[in-house]
């Protein structure tokens, strides 16, 4: 419970409208500024302003309104953040890190042979057996 005198309200609403800023420029940046291999940013103009648009219209409804309204845009941007935070993890890959500590069995390195040998069935079992004396 907070104190009468306090209200965090002004800075929830602010740190709210900074994080959906935060998304709205990697979208500018992926959509228009470093677009995907082989393509133009003429190729990215609906995916690139369609989120935008949806960013500045959920950053005013939180600015400018109260209550449930501005609930649901928050859990709105919420929810696009985190796609937006995903698309991002899928298109760096997993980090060299992570891939050296899941290697396969095919890729670890094999144990060193002994340096002593196991007789077979066509070797003699003891030293000096079968072999014609004198």
């Amino acid at each position: 419970m907070t104190s009468p005198g306090r209200n965090f309200e002004p800075v929830v609403v602010k740190a709210a409208v900074l994080a959906i800023g935060v998304v709205v420029v990697r979208t500018l940046d992926d959509a228009f500024i470093h677009p995907a291999a082989g393509l133009g940013a003429g190729d990215h103009l609906l995916s690139g302003l369609v989120p935008v648009a949806a960013g500045v219209t959920a950053a005013a409804v939180i600015l400018r309104t109260r209550g449930r309204l501005r609930s649901f845009a928050a859990l709105l941007a919420g929810f696009w953040g985190l796609v937006a935070s995903m698309e991002l993890f899928i298109e760096s890959g997993p980090s060299t890190q992570a891939c050296s500590r899941t290697t396969s069995a095919r890729s670890r390195p094999s144990l060193p042979e002994p340096s002593w040998s196991v007789p077979s069935a066509s070797s003699p079992a003891r030293p000096g057996a079968g072999v014609a004396t004198g």
